[in-house]
């Protein structure tokens, strides 16, 4: 005697679950697109707000004479290229003496490099694809300098124009020129000789915590619309599928566990793989990025928790009034 087929048919799984992988798909490129315009800038002033919370000193002065803590040499002409020859934006800081032992600034340089050596923040080697022991070449120069170390990822200290790290240089006279100044680090200081420009990073801390909630705010909303629109749109027969296990008599936590599931199909698990994909260009900002990554899953667990327990009330409270 044949034993039958058991279980569901496999026609029904596809017809059950076919829009559970159109609306993946959807929310997954809508999540793509959220990581687009937002992680990044979203990380960076997460790394900034980490940087000022860290720094010993709050204020960076650029002068013509060193002063306060652990100055550099200031050559913000220069550019470094890699072996790829792709240009690096940064700030060059170069160590003034390869005897100095440097501990005491705001951006986590500490130590000594010797001549011909270097040291990059994380998250411009990971852009660049730069790791201990390639060489970088100074722009317009013959010079080289081979990467010893890398520091913690963070943006630039000139806020003129748009940095992507730090690149720390061993002492080198001959890259001092007439437009060289110093930077230097100091806490609420009291005179500046011949000062060019003065920076509070407290306001950077203010600015990236502004920037940091409207991103979170704007990409929350953009991920709370795009659910909206694929559940009024195309999850409609699987709610009518919910009203039916209600009638057959589905236990309201049952009913939870099965709405909560098909909920993180649909909408937790896209953030995830958006925020892997990105790992790519931003894993050089460490925790920074991590933090980011995962706002958009820790909302989303909220959101379909919240939802999940709405259509649950909705669903029973309708079965008592029948």
């Amino acid at each position: 005697m044949e034993r039958g087929n058991s279980g569901v048919p496999f026609v029904v799984k596809i017809r059950t679950y076919l829009f559970h992988i159109i609306i993946f798909a959807i929310v997954l490129i809508a999540d793509v697109f959220i990581f687009q315009f937002f992680a990044e800038n979203a990380t960076v002033a997460c790394s900034e707000i980490k940087r000022v919370n860290d720094a010993p000193h709050n204020e960076i002065v650029f002068s013509y004479e060193p002063t306060g803590d652990d100055s550099f040499y200031y050559i913000k002409q220069y550019h470094a290229t890699g072996a790829k020859n792709i240009n690096v934006s940064c700030d060059i800081l170069m160590v003034t003496d390869t005897a100095r032992t440097y501990k005491n600034n705001d951006i986590y340089f500490e130590g000594t490099l010797g001549g011909g050596a270097c040291a990059v923040s994380g998250n411009l080697a990971r852009e660049y694809g730069l790791n201990t022991g390639d060489v970088l070449k100074i722009s317009g120069t013959d010079k080289t300098f081979k990467v010893e170390r890398l520091i913690t990822a963070q943006t630039g200290i000139d806020k003129e124009y748009r940095h992507e790290g730090i690149v720390v240089l061993g002492y080198d006279g001959e890259l001092l020129d007439k437009t060289y100044s110093y930077v230097s680090f100091t806490t609420d200081g009291d005179s500046y000789p011949s000062l060019i420009d003065l920076v509070y990073i407290g306001r950077w801390k203010e600015e990236s915590s502004q920037d940091l909630l409207t991103y979170a705010g704007i990409a929350l909303a953009a991920f709370c619309a795009a659910m909206a629109v694929c559940e009024r749109f195309l999850f409609t027969s699987r709610r009518q599928d919910y009203r039916v296990l209600v009638s057959l008599g589905k236990s309201s936590p049952g009913l939870f566990g099965v709405i909560w599931a098909e909920n993180a199909l649909k909408y937790l698990l896209p953030p995830f793989v958006a925020a892997a994909i990105y790992s790519v260009w931003l894993a050089g900002f460490g925790t920074m990025y991590l933090i980011t990554s995962l706002y958009l899953p820790c909302a989303a667990v909220a959101a379909i928790t919240a939802y999940s327990l709405i259509l649950v009330r909705r669903y029973y409270r309708c079965q008592v009034k029948r």
